[in-house]
């Protein structure tokens, strides 16, 4: 049952790029790396007609998944395995993954601070909306801008690193314009910030321009 629930569990867990607001912390590309083959290693495994035989080949499987997970996936494994399955023994495996390591094709670097990282950085608008001000579901609702970005690798990542989506909330925005040009390619985004947190992000010479309320 453990390697069904912790499938199981993955398969919900990237469901959650389906919300926007989560689109940007569900590491898909780990997921795919780790789970990959995932329905015919548990067909071959199942075959097995020997009990013990048969649980063998399935914590073989397990382990075999934590271990392409590598260190991104680690905290996600140690909870699954040992709060929602109760298998701390499979646990195990996961000794090589407190140290991180490079993974082949994962970033290890954070997403860079578009306010800091020095250089040409640019980004392209994938996704772009905004939400008045309403009383649904029975409260009040401030107005909020959201938007996905498409961000490079770390100045300090291989060129040939693959980009990430970062998506970015705007609470009660005192203006929200959007163009179509926005989406027209990458461009280096204007970001004026003070103490607390961007006051204005625009791109594409004002394309896209989000202003929260002073205050």
């Amino acid at each position: 049952m453990a390697a069904a629930t912790v499938l199981h569990h993955a398969m919900l867990h990237v469901r959650m790029v389906r919300s926007p607001r989560h689109a940007d912390r569900v590491p898909v590309r780990d997921f795919h790396r780790a789970f990959t083959g995932a329905g015919e290693a548990i067909l071959a495994a199942g075959a097995h007609r020997l009990p013990h035989r048969r649980e063998a080949a399935f914590r073989h499987l397990v382990e075999t998944w934590v271990r392409r997970g590598g260190p991104a996936l680690a905290k996600w494994f140690a909870s699954e395995l040992a709060e929602t399955v109760h298998r701390p023994d499979l646990l195990v495996v996961l000794r090589d993954q407190d140290q991180p390591h490079p993974i082949t094709g994962t970033s290890q670097q954070p997403t860079p601070n578009l306010a800091t990282v020095p250089g040409p950085v640019e980004v392209e608008l994938r996704m772009a909306s905004y939400t008045s001000a309403h009383t649904r579901y029975g409260a009040d609702h401030d107005a909020s801008a959201l938007v996905h970005l498409a961000v490079p690798p770390h100045p300090r990542n291989a060129e040939n690193d693959p980009w990430r989506l970062r998506a970015m909330c705007g609470a009660s925005p005192a203006r929200f314009q959007l163009r179509t040009a926005a989406f027209q390619g990458a461009g280096r985004p204007s970001v004026t910030a003070d103490d607390k947190a961007a006051r204005r992000f625009a791109l594409h010479d004002g394309a896209l321009d989000i202003t929260r309320r002073e205050g």
